[in-house]
């Protein structure tokens, strides 16, 4: 699934300069609902590569966590409480950045991802840092409750 979504996202990933990397072993295999998974990892995805790029974004199963992790800027420490609200935009900071054309985007994948995972009783976190050898962000989605 993770090659699926990554295969159909490296055109627009490649056009803005976000190298994936699929770290997910081929053999793995769980039981997830596989649409609802898809819903995540697309916006997540989608997530990083209209805000991280240019970047390299990791996508890693550690145990039951599936982590998606990119060494963009990162998001702000300010913003980070409200990134799995409706509207909210926690890289403003990117969109203002030299060279960067305005993103027009409506703010609701990450409320998408979050409201997905709550119905099937995983948890989605995120970490970011946007300074320093660490700079970046990582979604961690928990998939223990499979």
């Amino acid at each position: 699934l993770v090659e699926d979504v990554c295969s159909t996202l490296v055109a627009r990933a490649d056009a803005a300069g976000l190298q994936m990397h699929n770290e997910v072993a081929e053999e793995t295999s769980l039981q997830a609902d596989r649409y609802a998974l898809l819903i995540v990892l697309r916006n997540l995805i989608g997530n990083a590569i209209d805000h991280a790029a240019p970047a390299h974004l990791n996508i890693r199963l550690l145990g039951q966590d599936l982590l998606i992790s990119d060494d963009g800027p990162g998001i702000d420490e300010a913003h980070l409480p409200f990134v799995f609200q409706r509207y909210q935009h926690g890289r403003l900071v990117d969109q203002s950045a030299p060279g960067r054309e305005p993103i027009l985007e409506h703010g609701l994948g990450l409320a998408i991802a979050r409201r997905v995972c709550e119905q099937l009783g995983w948890l989605i976190t995120v970490e970011s840092e946007t300074h320093g050898e660490h700079r970046g962000t990582c979604f961690r989605i928990d998939l223990g409750n499979l």
